[in-house]
């Protein structure tokens, strides 16, 4: 450092003792400012300038907000939306029946119940005698939030709402197209391997799912190959997988083989209702030309699956929003002729 540079900062020093700086007020008038730039966009203003105000050896951060109010919008470390963007969100029962996301303030602090369910992101926002705790992916978006009431000095749950691996509210929904959504599917291997070397499998879905926190931060895929007298399916991730098998028809050539709700794997549902069904139908011969699930008053079309290492063999997997209880899906496979087959059944899974 240069005598110049010495004579400065001495300067600069001697000039912040004569001021008193009462940091705790503009802290909370900064706050004041950012949460009225919330309220009245929705959202956290930026373009924002981190500032670090040294007052008597502590070290306070701060946001200097900008002039232009149409200035972009550059989220902060620790910014949650405050709208989900999930397709469903589902009510979390607080009252103690489950345990997998209670996110109780009872001797412990925001930071705690965040950390224990592994927020990326967070916010508490409190408003008098009220409080919002939101929970938040790494990009920001909205995967819980709780709502809170001051009582005897201590926060106590009054509702909380977290994105679902639910249904979506219309049946032409991305969620209910069968592909590949968002994440890099995990390999056919290990745990997700589905039983038959001779014919490799094929991805049939990978998609995000919820904790019960609502946070996505995991995926699970899905993979179908013919398995000897059966066709198999592999649900889940390499540390948690369902495989469910069905048998194919003796002496017949193709046929509806039946349903399943293994859609996520049983970790995932505990405590919820499949919101997904699962029909799977065969042809050994590889020339069915359509599946159709009708259920609910809606018509579901199916999708065909194959590989050079299945002969003429194919798969088709048709996913449906779970009717409810008790009500019967009509299943149709065709091939260029008219029907081939079709099931009329109830499905259950609860």
């Amino acid at each position: 450092m240069t005598r110049i540079e010495n004579r400065l900062r001495d300067a600069l020093a001697d000039e912040a003792e004569t001021h008193a700086v009462d940091v705790l007020r503009l802290r909370g008038e900064l706050s004041d400012r950012l949460e009225r730039r919330r309220s009245r966009r929705g959202r956290v203003l930026p373009g924002v300038a981190a500032a670090v105000l040294l007052v008597g050896g502590v070290v306070v951060g701060a946001q200097l907000l900008p002039d232009d109010g149409d200035a972009p919008v550059l989220a902060g470390p620790d910014s949650v939306a405050d709208t989900f963007s999930c397709p469903e969100t589902r009510s979390v029962d607080l009252s103690g029946a489950q345990d997998e996301f209670l996110p109780d303030l009872t001797r412990r602090t925001p930071a705690e119940v965040a950390k224990e369910y592994d927020a990326p992101r967070w916010q508490f926002v409190e408003d008098g005698d009220t409080a919002r705790l939101l929970l938040g992916n790494a990009d920001g978006t909205l995967g819980s939030v709780t709502r809170y009431e001051r009582r005897d000095g201590d926060w106590q749950m009054v509702g909380s709402q977290a994105c679902a691996n639910g249904t979506p509210a219309a049946p032409t929904s991305d969620a209910l197209r069968l592909g590949v959504h968002e994440f890099d599917p995990w390999p056919a291997e290990g745990g997700l391997e589905v039983g038959n070397p001779r014919a490799e499998p094929v991805l049939v879905d990978d998609r995000p799912v919820y904790d019960h926190s609502g946070l996505a931060d995991r995926h699970r895929s899905i993979y179908v190959a013919p398995c000897g007298p059966h066709v198999c399916l592999a649900v889940g991730e390499p540390t948690s997988v369902v495989l469910p098998r069905f048998r194919t028809f003796s002496g017949r050539d193709a046929g509806v083989l039946g349903t399943t709700c293994s859609f996520f794997t049983p970790d995932d549902m505990v405590g919820r209702r499949a919101p997904y069904t699962l029909v799977v139908a065969w042809d050994a011969l590889g020339r069915t030309t359509d599946l159709t699930v009708a259920a609910s008053g809606d018509t579901h079309q199916g999708v065909s699956f194959t590989d050079p290492s299945w002969g003429p063999q194919q798969v088709w997997v048709a996913l449906v929003p779970t009717p409810s209880s008790g009500v019967k899906m009509l299943s149709r496979l065709h091939d260029a002729d008219g029907l081939v087959d079709q099931s009329y059944e109830p499905v259950t899974c609860d």
